[in-house]
C-alpha cells in the first residue's frame, strides 16, 4: 500500500461544505457511493466525484476513507450524513479512480497501475 498512500498524499484536500439536500430517496450514513448514485438518478445533471476523505478521529486506525461526493450546479456537496459531523475531514477529488460497474451497487473501485482499492487506508 505504500504506492497508494503516496498517491493519496499527493492530492489536494479541500473542505467540502456539508449540504444535506432535501432528498426524497433518503441518504444513509456509511453509504456514500449509494447516496450519490441515488442523488444522480434524481438529478441527472449531477456528477459523482470519487476521492478520499481524511480521517479526523485519532482513535481510528486509518487515515483515509474512499468516498464519493456530488458536483451539482457548480457546487460540491456531500449528500451523506455523518453520525458525528465534527469528524468529517477534508476531501480530495481523485480522477484516477475507476468504478468497476460490472453490476449496479457493486462498489468496487480501482486505480490503473495500483489495483483494487481498499475502503480505508
Amino acid at each position: 500500500m505504500p504506492q497508494l498512500l503516496a498517491h493519496i498524499t499527493s492530492l489536494t484536500f479541500h473542505n467540502i461544505p456539508v449540504t444535506l439536500q432535501d432528498f426524497e430517496n433518503g441518504s444513509n450514513p456509511g453509504y456514500c457511493h449509494q447516496n450519490c448514485f441515488n442523488y444522480q438518478k434524481k438529478y441527472t445533471d449531477a456528477e459523482i466525484l470519487r476521492g478520499w476523505l481524511e480521517n479526523k478521529c485519532a482513535s481510528l486506525e486509518y487515515g483515509y476513507v474512499l468516498h464519493s461526493i456530488i458536483r451539482h450546479n457548480n457546487q460540491l456537496l456531500d449528500p451523506t450524513p455523518f453520525i458525528v459531523p465534527s469528524l468529517r475531514g477534508n476531501f480530495a477529488i481523485d480522477n484516477s479512480i475507476i468504478w468497476n460497474n460490472k453490476k449496479e451497487k457493486d462498489w468496487e473501485f480501482e486505480i490503473p497501475g495500483i489495483g483494487t482499492l481498499p475502503r480505508k487506508l
